[in-house]
């Protein structure tokens, strides 16, 4: 309901018997990217059922912990953030900068705090 009150979008992923972990990777990848590159929380709704898949579980917990999932993206597809996240880092002033000069270590965290923040997963049973 606050998630509807605040207009959030609301994702749910389907996951038929055939459903495998490349299936998940690539959607619970979208899912982050849409979150945290165009900087608006998203929900993310998940049915008890679906942590039947243990990588589900596995995935979920880490993202709650960390805010990343271990090898989920390349490492061309963690360049493409970074650059995309650079600009709303310093827009939002959240990287001490002693120069312009951000390692890509600083915009990777930066970019698992957005997850964490961003990304609002729900359980319903």
């Amino acid at each position: 309901m606050a998630g509807f009150i605040q207009d959030l979008p609301l994702t749910e992923i389907d996951m038929p018997k055939s459903y495998t972990i490349e299936m998940w990777k690539d959607q619970i990848k979208q899912i982050i990217k849409d979150s945290v590159l165009n900087n608006r929380p998203q929900i993310l709704l998940l049915a008890e059922a679906q942590f039947r898949k243990k990588f589900v579980l596995e995935d979920i917990d880490v993202l709650l912990n960390n805010g990343e999932i271990p090898d989920l993206f390349t490492l061309d597809e963690i360049h493409v953030c970074i650059e995309s996240l650079q600009q709303l880092a310093k827009k939002l002033n959240k990287l001490e900068l002693t120069s312009n000069d951000v390692t890509e270590n600083q915009l990777y965290s930066f970019m698992c705090q957005r997850v964490m923040q961003k990304l609002l997963n729900f359980l319903k049973y």
